[in-house]
């Protein structure tokens, strides 16, 4: 186990260099010159030169890129020219909303899915399974920000329980230190803040959850229905254990290696999807602020919020790798 997540770290480092080379040529690609969104539009082609001669970005291509390298192996990103803050403050303001976003989106998406998905195989062609799978296919297939506008509209606006933007109301602000206020509340035993915190998370996590969790049906229903045929689950029953012990111990467990898998894989959905969720449910995350940068064209806010987004996606994949192992005893890296 060790030598294989020293090989697989070894393996990022490449990953992450070829990752860091497209996000500097693609970036510079992008139609528009960032001088020309920080100076008035009245300035003078000396002010737009001195502020591009500031930037760097009157040097060869070469010379930038070879810059920027060295300043992303010490994580500094620069200064982001729309906000005239160092990004890496930038994202570390940003940052805990986003990852508190996250992590209840994929503990709802996971519960819904392994939920529906394992009543769906095991009341194979039943009214659940039919339910399951239109739940399931919904969340497939509907964009993510319309399940945001339907939850706005008919969960938030009709009942009042749940604001609809914000991560908390204006006269408020975290009581810190992490930023992740679901824990700072806990930290300061503020139980009526916690419920504030959670009124304003759930609308957006529920989006987020949504439409990850239809992936997570299909795939739990699958691999049920698959593994219930073999051997060793006949012979469970044949001895007479309890069924739900079948399903549990013998079934749920072993069915879980490609669940597993698909849940990897969506949480590059779960990056993506959250600019969306963001911005709808002005969430105040890494995602919005992304997508400002890339209207501003701030170089370098959006290569090191890419590069983070990046970095994170190959360690959570390597958290589902090193996870097969403690699912399935027998499988030796």
């Amino acid at each position: 186990m060790g030598w294989y997540i020293l090989r697989r770290l070894a393996i990022a480092i490449p990953t992450m260099l070829v990752i860091v080379t497209a996000v500097f040529l693609l970036v510079r690609a992008i139609p528009g010159n960032p001088v020309l969104m920080m100076v008035p539009d009245d300035a003078t082609p000396q002010q737009i030169a001195d502020v591009t001669h500031r930037l760097g970005l009157d040097q060869p291509i070469w010379v930038q890129y070879g810059k920027f390298l060295v300043n992303a192996v010490h994580l500094n990103f620069g200064e982001s020219t729309r906000y005239r803050v160092s990004v890496s403050s930038l994202i570390a303001q940003k940052l805990p909303a986003t990852i508190e976003l996250g992590v209840v989106a994929a503990v709802i998406a996971l519960v819904i899915g392994l939920v529906l998905g394992t009543l769906a195989g095991r009341f194979r062609n039943s009214w659940i399974d039919r339910v399951s799978s239109v739940l399931g296919l919904f969340g497939i297939s509907a964009p993510t920000f319309w399940i945001g506008m339907l939850l706005i509209i008919y969960v938030g606006g009709a009942t009042g329980w749940f604001p609809t933007g914000g991560r908390l109301p204006g006269d408020l602000s975290g009581p810190g230190p992490t930023g992740l206020l679901i824990v700072d509340t806990i930290i300061h035993g503020d139980i009526a803040g916690l419920g504030i915190v959670l009124q304003h998370l759930f609308l957006p996590a529920l989006t987020l959850g949504l439409a990850m969790s239809g992936m997570l049906v299909r795939m739990t229903r699958s691999s049920i229905i698959e593994v219930a045929g073999d051997d060793y689950v006949r012979t469970a029953r044949a001895k007479g254990a309890p069924e739900f012990r079948v399903l549990a111990r013998h079934t749920f467990r072993n069915a879980m290696l490609p669940v597993v898998t698909v849940f990897g894989m969506e949480v590059a959905s779960l990056l993506s999807g959250s600019m969306i969720v963001e911005t709808v449910f002005a969430w105040p995350g890494m995602g919005s602020m992304l997508i400002t940068a890339v209207t501003a064209r701030d170089y370098p806010l959006i290569q090191g919020s890419i590069l983070l987004f990046s970095l994170i996606f190959i360690v959570c994949n390597l958290l589902v790798d090193i996870s097969y192992a403690l699912i399935d005893p027998r499988i030796r890296y």
